[in-house]
């Protein structure tokens, strides 16, 4: 186990300082080849504040679990402190998303991907939706290519609810929006290093495939020895390649439909836990979660299809 330890440390470790060389490296020799999807000063502290206020939310509904966790070797003035400075901790998570989406927009901008492929119109949106949905309905069906393995042997999961949390049906719900833009920065920038890093195909898979490389370390490294099935390491390199291909095929015209991607992932996760929710809430979570990501979608649709857009997130 400590060798294990080490190795998922040293090999995350390694990935990190890849990626951001590799940033640092695309950003001092790439120029910028498009100048659109900027953020100004007023959407910035907006989405800093809607961030930072749905995370607010998310530690409320979150107590309970806080709660259960009191240790009585501790000071119970001091739990209350430390429980209460967590709910700070919004602001600088908030940061972090905000500046992950920026090295996304840099990186972005020096591939020359658009935010939309074309003048705002009905098509060009309908074009970005189709994109979006397909992308996201294929990292969902590829991300559980595994479960078509029937476990041998191996004891299942045990299955977990919402009910330690103050409201029930709306677990989950706030995370939403900083999911679909966390998940996005943290698929899509490492893919745009790599892309705009050089401009040779054998330099480009040689850099991916030492980042998938680390990253497979760290995969053996979490589990075990009896954990590891061919069947299944065949199964998530085919899911990869699957994503890959789709990937460059759909989410390379425009960048709106990497966060419709997203959003219906969560989408599918929602449906699949309201058929399959092992209590009503949490079913009950799992439909708002589907009603939540699917309003936000419409919401992009009908911001990429207006003719005349404000300055902001949503150009």
């Amino acid at each position: 186990q400590t060798n294990r330890i080490a190795v998922a440390g040293i090999s995350i470790l390694l990935v990190l300082a890849l990626i951001v060389t590799g940033a640092i490296v695309v950003k001092r020799r790439r120029r910028i080849v498009l100048d659109d999807g900027t953020l100004d000063r007023r959407a910035t502290f907006i989405l800093l504040a809607a961030l930072a206020v749905l995370w607010v939310l998310t530690s409320v509904n979150n107590l309970p679990s806080q709660f259960f966790s009191y240790s009585t070797t501790q000071p119970w003035g001091s739990f209350i402190g430390s429980t209460a400075l967590g709910f700070l901790m919004a602001i600088p998570l908030a940061l972090v998303v905000l500046g992950l989406w920026l090295a996304l927009g840099a990186m972005r901008r020096r591939v020359g991907i658009p935010m939309l492929a074309g003048e705002p119109s009905r098509s060009t949106s309908n074009d970005m939706l189709i994109a979006g949905l397909g992308l996201g309905g294929i990292i969902y069906a590829m991300s559980h290519l595994t479960d078509l393995v029937v476990p041998r042997g191996i004891m299942p999961r045990t299955p977990t609810t919402v009910l330690n949390s103050v409201a029930p049906v709306f677990a989950g719900i706030t995370d939403i929006p900083a999911n679909a833009l966390f998940g996005v920065a943290m698929v899509g920038i490492p893919i745009l290093v790599v892309a705009a890093l050089t401009p040779r195909w054998s330099l480009r898979a040689f850099v991916a495939g030492a980042v998938l490389a680390l990253l497979a370390a760290v995969a053996w490294a979490s589990g075990t020895v009896n954990d590891i099935d061919p069947v299944s390491v065949a199964l998530v390199v085919i899911g990869a390649i699957i994503v890959s291909i789709a990937v460059v095929l759909g989410g390379t015209r425009s960048a709106w439909s990497w966060i419709v991607a997203a959003l219906f992932f969560q989408a599918l996760l929602g449906l699949r836990e309201a058929a399959y929710g092992p209590v009503w809430q949490a079913g009950g979570a799992g439909a708002l979660t589907v009603l939540i990501a699917s309003a936000l979608i419409v919401v992009i649709a009908r911001r990429t299809a207006q003719a005349h857009q404000p300055a902001g997130i949503f150009t």
